[in-house]
């Protein structure tokens, strides 16, 4: 009875297969949280555009083929060709179609951050075309890229001289979009641009910030893509980083839509909140029944009771106006101001006074209670004694 033992896998077939399942489980980590980031954008911005929510569903669309297609390459490796020694790796026409669908994910994203910079910029027409630039060589030698591939089929082939050019300059013209979209978004974005923005306080939050907001994440991943292949075109080190890249744009895209202030369903950037409230999205003025909210307003952190109450105060004008009177009773009672024409001409200019005043003396009411410790009980209860007595006479 004899039996056939099964050879020992190579080291080279060891380091390829887990390279492709390293980019594997990165690549479906990372289409989980592109699945959870379009709930949530899709569930606060319905009245976004219908051209920022299609391409939304684009991106999601092309992600979710894009995953799929990453699941049948490595299950053709790892369980159809498990007999078979994988020393070099041969691509399939699932990973050319792949390698396509990143290349036009990444280019999508590229055209929207040209739409961001040229809002955040002051229109600036040089630094839009030249990420446009940049992005369609990219586009189009990537491409090329996933044909040489397709037609090859052998990845150790890419080290020659023709096809490492090729997708050299694919990556590095990303890379270089990239560059210029963080470089922008950091520098017009800062708080010396707009004062009112928003700015973390801790390291951890403004790391997330930078990395997420202003495009420094996939600007290094682009990068450590280009060196990765520069340096070692002949192994398949550089699969891990392309499976994740095109996934790693789209997150971005989705953390920014989604750091946005929700209005009524609308998604407001955060430079078109500012202290005057003049700045409404896409540069029209505004024409609803509120204006928009300052930034310094949203982030005070009002409680629910103060907003209630800051609420009826602008509502009804007869408790904004008590609360003004009432603070203002002990000066009269110490001043031993008696005279109830005064009393009486004070009540006559309070009722003339228009909601926009009554709001006002609300607010200042309300600040003031926040500040100073609210008067006992037994004085609000003699101060409206005395009141009535004055108001008998």
């Amino acid at each position: 009875m004899s039996s056939s033992a099964t050879p020992a896998p190579s080291s080279a077939e060891i380091e390829n297969l887990g390279i492709i399942f390293i980019g594997f489980v990165a690549a479906i980590i990372l289409y989980g949280l592109t699945f959870f980031q379009a709930y949530i954008y899709f569930s606060r911005f319905p009245k976004d555009s219908y051209y920022l929510r299609l391409m939304v569903g684009t991106l999601c669309l092309l992600d979710t083929a894009s995953s799929a297609l990453i699941s049948e390459v490595v299950y053709h490796y790892l369980i159809t060709q498990f007999m078979v020694q994988m020393d070099t790796i041969y691509a399939t026409t699932t990973l050319c179609v792949e390698l396509l669908l990143s290349t036009i994910l990444t280019f999508i994203v590229h055209l929207f951050f040209v739409l961001r910079v040229y809002a955040v910029s002051s229109r600036s027409r040089p630094l839009s075309l030249s990420i446009t630039f940049f992005a369609f060589v990219a586009f189009v030698f990537g491409i090329t890229m996933s044909a040489q591939i397709y037609h090859q089929r052998n990845l150790a082939d890419l080290a020659q001289l023709h096809e490492r050019a090729v997708v050299i300059v694919a990556q590095a013209a990303a890379g270089a979009a990239d560059l210029v979209i963080c470089g922008a978004m950091v520098f017009y974005m800062r708080p010396a641009r707009f004062p009112d923005v928003f700015m973390p306080e801790s390291t951890f939050e403004t790391a997330v910030t930078l990395f997420a907001s202003r495009g420094i994440g996939f600007t290094v991943l682009q990068i450590g893509y280009l060196v990765v292949f520069a340096a070692i075109p002949s192994k398949a080190l550089w699969i891990p980083i392309q499976l994740v890249a095109s996934k790693f744009y789209i997150n971005t895209v989705l953390a920014l839509l989604n750091a946005r202030e929700a209005r009524h369903g609308l998604g407001i950037y955060e430079e078109e909140s500012n202290a005057t409230g003049s700045s409404t999205p896409a540069g029209r003025p505004f024409s609803g029944a509120t204006p928009p909210v300052p930034s310094t307003i949203r982030f005070a952190g009002l409680s629910s009771k103060e907003e209630s109450r800051l609420h009826h105060g602008i509502e009804g004008s007869g408790e904004v106006e008590s609360m003004g009177k009432y603070e203002d009773e002990p000066e009269r009672h110490n001043g031993n101001d008696t005279s109830p024409t005064t009393t009486t001409t004070g009540s006559r200019n309070s009722n003339k006074r228009g909601p926009v005043e009554a709001s006002e003396r609300g607010v200042e009411a309300l600040e003031i209670q926040s500040l100073q410790v609210p008067p006992a009980s037994h004085h609000s209860s003699k101060g409206s004694m005395q009141e009535k007595s004055w108001s008998g006479s």
